[in-house]
């Protein structure tokens, strides 16, 4: 198969998982977001400046809202833990997993392909808990968000000062949703790439006749 042709072919498999991660992470942060801005009360901005105005942020409830709902976006995209199964990017892992048995097998030449290869039932946990760079799906993307809680809390400090007019407020806030969603959706986009490419290679390999698959072993051991 043409290189270009082969790559189009692993976008139609990759874009329709990004868009609909897209479509989440956009208003979740948003929804994060104008849970933060309420946060935003007077006695915060009254607060004195420093370790008083974070701990009267901190113990807005808007505050705590604004931090779940990134948290219940982690999971969505990716569990809650690293060793988690559950999320889109874990569902994606298992299409591109049978998906790559389709596309091996018009690529792969008659005489080394294993024509008894097929996708496993039994090996979808494996696919879904893959690491890659030796991280987890979770581990992979939880950094990301734990940045976007920190800069948050920091925009809200800042925020919080009484010199601050509510225009400002409200576009300081608007530059941090834009800056973390556009973070998230990088790195998921990052990640369901790697992982098909990742999943690719792995069942390339399974394709191969396995007295083929020894041969190889054997040479490059």
């Amino acid at each position: 198969m043409n290189p270009e042709v082969a790559e189009k072919a692993r976008l139609d498999i990759v874009t329709p998982w990004v868009k609909r991660a897209e479509r989440k992470i956009v208003p979740a942060v948003a929804n994060a977001a104008a849970h933060a801005e309420k946060a935003l009360t007077r006695s915060a901005i009254d607060a004195a400046n420093g370790r008083q105005t974070w701990r009267t942020l901190n113990g807005q409830r808007s505050h705590k809202a604004a931090q779940d709902r990134l948290d219940e976006l982690c999971e969505w995209l990716v569990g809650k833990t690293a060793v988690g199964l559950e999320g889109l990017v874990q569902d994606a892992r298992v299409d591109f997993y049978r998906r790559a048995f389709g596309q091996w097998r018009i690529m792969i030449p008659p005489e080394i392909l294993d024509a008894n290869a097929k996708p496993k039932s039994q090996c979808e946990d494996s696919v879904r808990g893959l690491t890659i760079f030796g991280l987890s799906p979770y581990q992979t993307l939880e950094p990301t968000f734990a940045t976007a809680k920190r800069n948050l809390m920091v925009t809200l400090n800042a925020a919080a000062s009484e010199s601050m007019s509510p225009k400002q407020r409200s576009e300081a806030l608007d530059s941090w949703q834009s800056r973390a969603s556009q973070a998230i959706y990088q790195k998921t986009a990052s990640l369901l790439s790697n992982s098909e490419v990742a999943i690719a290679t792995m069942v390339g390999h399974e394709m191969i006749r396995p007295e083929l698959r020894a041969k190889s072993a054997e040479n490059a051991a």
